[in-house]
């Protein structure tokens, strides 16, 4: 088994978060009947306040 450098393990990291971060737009998106682009603008909303 390989051992993950750290670049790559931030890498990694990144892209779990990008992941999150579409799933949750999504997510908004459906339940809330919104389309992509206003539920990545209440998302990116909702975040600044996190």
């Amino acid at each position: 088994m390989e051992k993950i450098s750290n670049s790559d393990s931030y890498g990694l990291k990144r892209l779990e978060s990008k992941n999150a971060k579409n799933t949750i737009i999504q997510k908004l998106s459906q339940d809330f009947n919104l389309t992509p682009i206003i539920a990545e603008a209440f998302y990116k909303q909702v975040s600044i306040y996190f």
